[in-house]
Order: C-alpha cells, then structure tokens, then sequence
C-alpha cells in the first residue's frame, strides 16, 4: 500500500509538473501579447500626438486665414467706397467740362454777335 502510495504521489506530482508547465507556457505567451499589445499602444499614442499637433497647426492656418479674409474684406469695402467717391468725382468733374463747354459755346456766340455788331456799325 505504501508502495501504491508512492507511485500515485508520483503521478500526481508528473501531473503537477506538466500543469505548471502549461501554466508558465500561458504565461509566457501572456507575457509576450501584452509586451505586442504595449508596443502597439505606444505605436497608436504617438500617432494621436502627431494628428493632434497637425490637427492644432491647421487650426492655426485655419485662424490666420480667416483673419487674412477680414482684412481683405476690409480692403475690398474701403475699396469700393473709394470707387464710389471716384465715381461721383468723376460725375461733378463731367458735369463742370459740360457748362464749360455751355459757356464757351455762348460766349463764341457773343463774340461772333459783337463781331457782326461791329461790322454792321463800321459799314
């Protein structure tokens, strides 16, 4: 009995042995997903930091462009006020040329009047 005693202690620690066995294999393998898993994750947070930092320069841009946009729009409005003046400057300027040009007409027509004055009051 002693001797059955021994042999299933001895199976018992073989079966012990192979179950620690498998349980450091498991662990091994554990052990190497999670180092994957770890290099992985480094590998996803560095690109997040890089989308993160082009996200926030064109944020930036977008900012700049915006404010580059006002400041034409700005240009453009004055631009246009500018024109406007221009065109009613224009408009008295063409206005002035035309009653000028009245005048002169009138007044060659006096001195053509006076000249035919004279002439009647010489002959």
């Amino acid at each position: 009995m002693r001797e059955l005693s021994k042999i299933m202690t001895a199976e018992r620690l073989d079966q012990i042995e192979d179950e620690m066995e498998t349980i450091k294999q498991i662990l091994g393998a554990a052990a190497r997903m999670a180092e994957r898993n770890s290099k992985s994750i480094d590998r996803v947070t560095d690109r997040i930091d890089r989308l993160t930092s082009t996200i926030d320069r064109l944020a930036v841009s977008q900012l700049n462009s915006e404010e580059r946009v006002d400041q034409l729009t700005s240009n453009i409005d004055r631009l246009a006020v500018s024109q406007l003046n221009s065109e009613e400057r224009v408009d008295q300027l063409t206005s002035n040329i035309d009653r000028l040009a009245v005048s002169q007409l009138n007044l060659e027509q006096r001195v053509e009047q006076l000249a035919v004055s004279q002439l009647n009051s010489e002959g």
